[in-house]
């Protein structure tokens, strides 16, 4: 991580309790926004793939700080649109090495949880669900194994 970064994630840390990155799409990647300093509050690093609008990130995090605890895994959180977002616990090594690899190296260790953040269609079907429509079917669901 450039010097530059690293003291803007620890401004924003210190600042705002966390630090949002927002990443565009490459050619194998489609956007992504993830937080970095959740888990230095022992919560969740969040983690929304297809969008690289993080503001919800950050009225996420501190719906889990004021209730004191993270997501429960495929829990429904609604943030004012038509639907509610899906919130799942990733267990797929590609939330970490592909995704949220700043945040390993600005906590320092690479054992911290991330959930990541469903955005459902426009009949509210999750990318998770076989029925979802395109673009939503086709981002990745960091998660290996049933639940």
């Amino acid at each position: 991580m450039n010097e530059q970064l690293h003291k803007d994630i620890e401004t924003d840390v210190r600042e705002c309790g966390r630090s949002v990155l927002c990443i565009g799409g490459e050619e194998d990647l489609p956007p992504f926004a993830y937080t970095i300093g959740n888990s230095l509050v022992d919560l969740p690093e969040l983690l929304i793939i297809g969008t690289r609008e993080g503001a919800l990130l950050n009225d996420l995090s501190e719906k889990m700080l004021d209730r004191g605890r993270a997501f429960d895994d495929g829990e429904l959180v609604n943030l004012g649109g038509k639907f509610p977002v899906k919130i799942i616990t990733t267990n797929d090594v590609r939330a970490q090495s592909e995704f949220t690899i700043q945040a390993g190296q600005f906590l320092d260790r690479e054992d911290y949880v991330v959930q990541q953040v469903l955005v459902p269609d426009r009949s509210g079907r999750y990318p998770d669900d076989p029925r979802c429509q395109e673009p939503f079917s086709s981002f990745p669901v960091l998660r290996t194994l049933p639940h």
